[in-house]
């Protein structure tokens, strides 16, 4: 078999089954739902660097007063308690309103189903000196996992019940709207019936209910995904789709984004309790201190190394929209795709940045991210924001200088590659 038939196939093969992942309807589901959470952890970002600006214990005058005043502000803890401080009840929202289009039930009914038996498990008012009151400790990150599962299955309850379950006959003189209430009355009923009698089985047996047995049972796993072997694996397998013309990023965040929201949200948790996050695959880590590094690093590589108009003219294309962390032009205009030849220094590149941030991050060295960020804001500059330290840039640079070192001396062979090519191309 011929190099480019054993491409071609590996392609078609690996795409194959990506395509049936991507488009599987609870990976859908969770994957579109999931953006729903980012206006609200974008909003949680802002007010988190409000409330603790990167301020040192010295500081006078403005900054002092800056400090002192997000540290206490009810101004700024309001809306953040409204955002991060529930950011499951967002999720649950969602990843039921994205699953139910795919059911063909009604997304609004649907989720607002999957909402209503959410809170009622994980935010059942308490009483206190202040009197009735919802606790947000389960509608945070740690009820994350526990609403993704219960937005699922109250959509597939919900599903189940309006294309086989008994209805109520209506006139048919009675609008579609009126007739909708009460065709989504049961489903209501059922579900909350079924989910508190199994939460109150659950309780009774092990002393806590579903949303906090589903964290017990995830805990683990959490902890698996932020060591520094997965976090470099999963950083390689975006890397290996992308080597195969798949959207690496996006298959990834499929299966890792509920994590990293959670873990995020966590560390944020943290910070506004006043101590430090604790978890390294939050946020935008693995993009912001590991592929973007070398994406960018690779582009400045080719044009200071190479001498081939074709690739020059590419990478100079690919500038601003890389700059921005845009990095499709590159990744097919180079290209990245099946490019046997800049594979190993892509692996290598990316597994030195994954590593040395994980490290220096788990040292204490960076702060780790509790911030979320504009993806299209340029790297340095979200490195910054997401930490909130200002050794995070720094750390970025001196890695992307050694990044454009590692690159050389494979640019400087493909670009012998590519003049080869072109003059194949004109029959010289």
């Amino acid at each position: 078999m011929k190099l480019e038939d054993l491409r071609s196939a590996l392609e078609n093969s690996v795409g194959k089954i990506a395509t049936t992942l991507s488009n599987e309807p609870h990976m859908k589901a969770l994957r579109e739902g999931m953006m729903f959470t980012l206006p609200f952890t974008l909003l949680g970002g802002i007010i988190m660097i409000m409330m603790f600006p990167p301020v040192t214990a010295n500081a006078t005058g403005f900054l002092a007063a800056w400090k002192a005043w997000g540290a206490s502000s009810m101004l700024l803890r309001t809306p953040y308690n409204l955002t991060l401080g529930i950011i499951s009840v967002y999720a649950v929202f969602g990843i039921a309103y994205s699953l139910a289009k795919t059911k063909n039930v009604h997304p609004g009914y649907a989720s607002i189903i999957s909402l209503f038996t959410f809170i009622v498990l994980a935010g059942a008012p308490v009483k206190s000196e202040l009197g009735w009151g919802i606790p947000l400790g389960q509608l945070d990150a740690q009820g994350m996992f526990g609403g993704i599962i219960l937005a699922m299955l109250t959509v597939e309850i919900t599903s189940w019940y309006i294309k086989k379950g008994p209805k109520i006959k209506m006139p048919a003189s009675v609008p579609p709207n009126i007739v909708a209430v009460f065709d989504y009355l049961f489903p209501l009923a059922l579900n909350l019936v079924v989910f508190v009698a199994v939460n109150e089985a659950v309780k009774a047996a092990l002393g806590f209910g579903i949303i906090s047995l589903v964290q017990n049972i995830i805990s683990p796993l959490l902890s698996f995904t932020d060591s520094l072997g997965s976090v470099i694996v999963i950083n390689l397998l975006v890397i290996g789709f992308w080597f195969f013309g798949i959207h690496g990023a996006a298959m990834v965040a499929s299966l890792i984004g509920p994590i990293q929201s959670a873990n995020l949200a966590a560390n944020a948790a943290a910070v506004e309790a006043g101590g430090v996050g604790t978890a390294i695959l939050a946020g935008s880590y693995k993009s912001i201190f590991g592929t973007q590094i070398m994406f960018e690093a690779l582009l400045i590589a080719v044009l200071i190394f190479a001498k081939n108009d074709r690739l020059k003219s590419l990478c100079k294309l690919s500038l601003v929209p890389n700059i921005f962390n845009i990095n499709e032009p590159l990744i097919f205009g180079l290209p990245i795709v099946m490019n046997v030849t800049m594979i190993l220094p892509i692996l290598i590149t990316t597994i030195l940045n994954t590593g040395a941030t994980y490290l220096l991050m788990k040292s204490g060295f960076l702060k780790k991210v509790f911030v979320s960020t504009v993806a299209t804001f340029p790297s340095p500059i979200n490195a910054f924001l997401s930490t909130m330290d200002w050794k995070a840039p720094v750390v970025w640079f001196i890695l992307f200088a050694i990044n454009i070192l590692i690159f050389a001396p494979f640019v400087r062979m493909y670009d012998k590659q590519a003049d080869e090519e072109d003059a194949a191309e004109r029959g010289e």
